[in-house]
């Protein structure tokens, strides 16, 4: 099956040391759900957070932004 790159973008404000946004979802390359398995978004400017990721083509999905501390 071929793969398309896909661009995710949010706008998220952290509030603690720490915190990091990752993508969760239903496939692998969201990390089956699990938040430690889950890629990491990159802060572009004024609370964006933007990740791009290779998803199989015509595959469902379904994702949500988490949350995490490093810290803990």
């Amino acid at each position: 099956m071929s793969t398309i790159e896909v661009d995710f973008t949010t706008k998220y404000f952290l509030r603690r040391r720490g915190d990091k946004l990752v993508l969760v979802g239903n496939v692998r390359e969201l990390g089956f759900w699990c938040p430690a398995n889950a890629p990491f978004s990159t802060q572009t400017s004024d609370g964006n957070h933007s990740l791009k990721t290779d998803l199989d083509r015509g595959s469902m999905i379904e994702f949500k932004w988490a949350v995490v501390n490093e810290s803990k």
